[in-house]
């Protein structure tokens, strides 16, 4: 993508495994990404950023400081990994904060982003499949969490049109930590190389396949693009399976 050499990107959550990378896609398309991350991996700096994206007030004050230093900046992935931990069968409470936790950790970015004096901008959130399916062995939160930021997602395209900000999201499926995983059913196969057997394309995608998709959403060759939700699964959506997949 020629067109975002020398842009600046904002990548909240650029410090997890999917976030970072993205962030290493980015520079190697000349992008200049800046990370809000709550996890410190390198030095605060004028590109990375330690904030909990679920407390306003603090991410407030990132967002201030982060236009002041960079007004030039004009996009934004948000790729913050929400906790997938056991919230027990009747912990309704527990589940209801990791939600609230969830929501407002891709909200309050978004809703800062699009509220300043930017324009011509873009924006890409990352979703789930599961924000439309449903898996029994994940919790709760995650499932209902990656629900809320679609139709957020398209909330914000349809309320800040006169900014001109784009905003879409990429609901991944089966991503294997690392490099794809062709379909097999060899006893020692790994959890996605064996799911990966049900899918069209025979593989599991990686996180090249979601950064790569970023990009695109992040340029000006998706500029007739917003408010969508692309599904990055391989084609489990064409079969009548029950997802087991977890971005």
């Amino acid at each position: 993508m020629d067109d975002l050499k020398g842009k600046k990107v904002i990548v909240c959550g650029g410090a997890g495994r999917m976030g970072l990378n993205i962030v290493t896609y980015l520079e190697n398309q000349g992008a200049v990404p800046i990370i809000i991350d709550k996890i410190v991996k390198r030095k605060i700096s004028d590109t990375f950023y330690q904030c909990d994206l679920s407390n306003f007030e603090n991410t407030k004050l990132i967002f201030k400081r982060i236009l002041e230093v960079h007004p030039d900046v004009r996009h934004m992935v948000n790729a913050l990994r929400i906790r997938n931990v056991d919230e027990g069968t009747n912990d309704i409470c527990k589940s209801s904060a990791l939600i609230n936790s969830g929501i407002n950790s891709y909200i309050y970015p978004m809703h800062l982003f699009c509220d300043s004096d930017l324009s011509n901008g873009s924006v890409v959130n990352i979703s789930s499949v599961l924000g439309n399916k449903i898996s029994p062995n994940v919790p709760l939160a995650y499932h209902v969490t990656k629900a809320a930021i679609e139709q957020a997602s398209k909330y914000y395209a349809a309320n800040f049109k006169e900014h001109k900000i784009r905003i879409n999201c990429i609901a991944p499926g089966l991503i294997s930590n690392g490099a794809s995983e062709v379909q097999s059913s060899a006893p020692d196969a790994s959890y996605y190389a064996k799911i990966a057997t049900k899918l069209p394309l025979q593989r599991s995608g990686s996180h090249n396949d979601v950064a790569s998709l970023a990009a695109f959403l992040l340029s000006d060759a998706s500029g007739f693009l917003t408010g969508t939700n692309i599904k990055l699964d391989g084609g489990s959506d064409l079969l009548e399976l029950t997802s087991l997949f977890e971005s």
